[in-house]
């Protein structure tokens, strides 16, 4: 087992170098420029000063140069320095980091927690009225664009209930409040973008374990378990979910990045202080450093999820490790 995760450890290091690569290449080779957007507009800005400041930021030194520039600087956590307004990268991306972690684990949680049961009960009850309205939402769930989903959130529950904040993680007059009030308070903020980033993963989850369990449920040795006279709960919950596990835990590899791609989007709208809101404003202002700090550690926790991903894998089905 030790052999199988140092290998797969190992894996991780050339492919986070490639996609590191590929995203500065893409980056630097989209239109625009940052002191174009920054000081173009600017009269009193004149060519040579344009071109001290590419000197200043190593811009004027071709790509590949700048690449190995920033992934030695990589190597010992420089990040560099924001375009925008002169700030570390890594200060920015410490101070956004705990919101997207927060709602992409909670997310998760949330996930697991209703997708694999409503999946199982969908397919032990297939063809009865709770599998067609299960299915029904599914499908639903499943088509339907996250952004719009979140904008229904905010009319129906912001606007026309005022239930729910619509943007942000605090109000104004935090500080005013007891430490109860501000949990609650933060909660009330957490609730719309959770339901809608959810949604993302929830329903693909629970087709894949409503899919995954049918298939087992006619096998064989299941229906021989059932002949033993075991019960129903024994069969489905020791000997069926155990095997149908085996294809919805690769899921979780593919879970993950799903979802930190998604909150950049749900950030955006609801103006949730995280990394995707950060590179959201880093994109719109060409700000390399930043969305190269940002794409880098997002790489990394894609890779981390999909390495838990295969030593779960491994742990359930042994064959895996040989």
């Amino acid at each position: 087992m030790l052999k199988y995760i140092t290998k797969r450890l190992l894996l991780i290091i050339p492919v986070l170098i490639g996609i590191s690569l590929l995203s500065f290449l893409i980056i630097h080779l989209s239109p625009g420029d940052p002191l174009s957007l920054k000081y173009g507009l600017n009269p009193e800005i004149s060519p040579q000063a344009k071109e001290y400041m590419n000197k200043l930021y190593g811009l004027d030194k071709p790509i590949i140069v700048q690449y190995v520039e920033w992934f030695k600087r990589i190597l010992t956590l420089d990040f560099g320095t924001s375009f925008i307004d002169d700030r570390n990268v890594l200060e920015k991306i410490k101070e956004r980091l705990p919101a997207t972690l927060i709602l992409n684990i909670l997310s998760l949680i949330l996930i697991f927690v209703i997708a694999i049961p409503v999946g199982v009960v969908s397919a032990v009850k297939h063809r009865t009225v709770f599998d067609k309205i299960t299915t029904f939402f599914l499908y639903l769930g499943f088509s339907m664009p996250s952004f719009w989903f979140a904008l229904i959130l905010i009319y129906i529950f912001g606007f026309k209930l005022n239930l729910f904040p619509i943007s942000g993680i605090s109000p104004w007059y935090l500080e005013f409040l007891s430490p109860m009030e501000k949990f609650l308070t933060f909660l009330k903020h957490l609730f719309l973008p959770l339901i809608t980033l959810s949604l993302l993963g929830l329903t693909g989850l629970a087709k894949y374990t409503k899919s995954s369990m049918l298939e087992i449920l006619n096998q064989e040795y299941i229906l021989m378990a059932k002949a033993k006279g075991l019960s129903a709960k024994r069969v489905i919950y020791i000997h069926a979910l155990k095997n149908a596990l085996l294809p919805i835990i690769t899921i979780i590899g593919f879970a993950i990045p799903g979802l930190i791609s998604g909150s950049f989007i749900i950030e955006t709208v609801f103006s949730w202080p995280g990394m995707g809101r950060l590179a959201y404003e880093a994109i719109m202002s060409y700000d390399y450093p930043t969305i190269m700090g940002i794409g880098i550690i997002s790489t990394f926790l894609t890779l981390i999820g999909i390495l838990i991903s295969d030593i779960l894998y491994a742990i359930v089905d042994p064959r895996i490790r040989v």
